[in-house]
């Protein structure tokens, strides 16, 4: 049956059917009227987009599985399972009295530590440089005394006339027993009496003798405080520029040391400390509690996990024909059997660039960040299907890809306007499995013809609008007239 004879047996039937009401779609519809050997389609704005396909599942990256540090003996759990917490707000706790007096002797210890480093740094005040400079003026003034002492000892005249006497008293003596020796010679006087005279003349020796070594050690009693007054000036000075000088530098370097020892000290006990309390990191849900109160936990015992609901990602795969499609940033379409009747969105936000062979199948993993509403929430593993958009153009001219036909080097289409076709060569731009862009050619509002899935020789000649047509990418796809920006 030729195309007027059967254009004319469908005007006839729907005009008994339907009062005269001229077969194709409005600006208001979308989709298409059946019509004996094809459809009639509406040319048409929307939204035209080239999509890849991948599959994967649901996945909450931001988790946290908490411990205490330290172990020891629960005292309290807080949560349970499917508990909504805020951040910051506590889980669970050992006891801590042990912890607390650790914490306690550090502190005394950072403050014995400050102390001795203050010290170091200011070890003298004002009065101690005053007195220092007085103890070096007294040493001076006991110097210059110890040094007149000494003249004075050396010219004194006690001593000198005790020396003089004594040498008188010698010269006596020696000439006294000179005298009797001639005497005792001459046989006018004894022995005896020459033995005495012998004897007064040795003890007024040795009375010179004893005068003089207390005369000699006067003076080196003298010259010794000299020396010792001298000993005593020289400290003296060396204090003084001491405290003139300040705080010693290494001395004050060791405190600093020692100070910040003992700060680490203190910090780790109160981490320690910290640790016995489990706080929740982020808001979300207790996914799990591995703990009751009374237990005793190791440093890996997980007592709470926690998982953050509103940060969720699909982990999915796409194949290797398609990777080079794929760029992060790209908006997704994502549908959830979960979710009747709803789409979410998201965004690719990772490519990982190993791939992964599976059964001879090669293909790469991507992560794609979901856009969660208020009111949705997720569980972990659900699966998702998500329609990639590698390319998108807003409030084209479309029509059905079969409308589309090959002649020659054009692409035409068939035109129905009241009971007469015209076949009209039209310039495409972008096509996906289901649509294709119209850029001249055609007008909004006008009808296409789009032919039948059927095989006939005339069929065959308008040709399937296949992947060698201009602007298609190859990939799914569909019209979306309603799809969110």
């Amino acid at each position: 049956m030729k195309l007027g004879q059967w254009l004319i047996l469908l005007l006839v039937g729907l005009g008994a059917a339907g009062g005269g009401y001229f077969g194709y779609t409005s600006l208001t519809r979308s989709g298409a009227e059946a019509t004996p050997s094809g459809q009639l389609a509406t040319v048409q704005r929307g939204t035209l987009a080239n999509t890849v396909s991948a599959s994967g599942s649901i996945a909450m990256p931001r988790q946290a599985k908490l411990t205490f540090d330290g172990g020891g003996l629960v005292s309290d759990i807080r949560v349970k399972v499917g508990d909504t917490v805020k951040e910051g707000q506590i889980l669970a706790q050992v006891d801590t009295s042990s912890l607390e007096l650790a914490a306690t002797q550090a502190k005394a210890s950072v403050s014995t530590a400050q102390i001795n480093l203050d010290k170091a740094q200011n070890p003298y005040t004002a009065s101690d440089i005053a007195d220092a400079e007085a103890a070096v003026r007294n040493a001076q003034v006991a110097l210059e005394s110890a040094r007149r002492n000494v003249i004075i000892t050396h010219n004194s005249p006690t001593v000198d006339k005790d020396v003089r006497d004594r040498e008188y008293e010698v010269n006596w003596y020696e000439a006294n027993y000179g005298s009797k020796l001639v005497l005792y010679q001459q046989g006018k006087i004894s022995k005896d009496e020459l033995d005495q005279a012998y004897s007064n003349l040795l003890t007024a020796k040795a009375n010179l003798e004893t005068a003089r070594q207390k005369a000699a050690d006067a003076l080196a009693k003298a010259q010794n405080d000299v020396a010792k007054a001298q000993d005593s000036l020289r400290k003296a000075e060396e204090d003084l520029a001491k405290k003139q000088a300040g705080p010693d530098p290494q001395d004050v370097e060791l405190k600093r040391i020692q100070l910040l020892s003992a700060q680490a000290s203190l910090d780790q006990a109160i981490e320690r400390l910290q640790q016995a309390t489990l706080k929740a990191p982020f808001s979300g849900l207790v996914a799990s509690v591995g703990a009751n109160a009374g237990d005793r936990v190791g440093a890996s015992t997980v007592v709470v996990q926690l998982v953050d609901p509103t940060a969720v990602e699909v982990q999915a795969a796409i194949d290797e024909i398609d990777l080079a499609k794929v760029k992060t940033g790209q908006r997704v379409s994502l549908i959830l059997d979960a979710l009747q009747n709803r789409s979410l969105e998201g965004t690719v936000t990772t490519i990982t660039p190993v791939a992964v062979r599976q059964s001879g199948v090669v293909s790469y993993g991507i992560t794609i960040k979901v856009n969660l509403p208020g009111d949705v929430r997720l569980s972990d593993g659900l699966t998702a299907l998500a329609d990639i958009i590698i390319e998108e153009r807003q409030n084209v001219l479309m029509v059905p890809m079969r409308a589309v036909a090959s002649s020659g080097t054009s692409r035409v289409v068939t035109v129905v306007e009241g009971e007469k076709t015209q076949s009209r060569v039209v310039a495409t731009g972008l096509s996906n499995n289901q649509s294709v862009e119209i850029t001249s050619g055609l007008t909004e509002g006008e009808t296409v013809l789009v032919p039948t899935a059927t095989t006939s020789s005339n069929q065959s000649q308008q040709g399937g609008f296949g992947a060698g047509f201009g602007g298609g990418l190859g990939g799914g796809g569909s019209f979306m007239p309603g799809m969110p920006r």
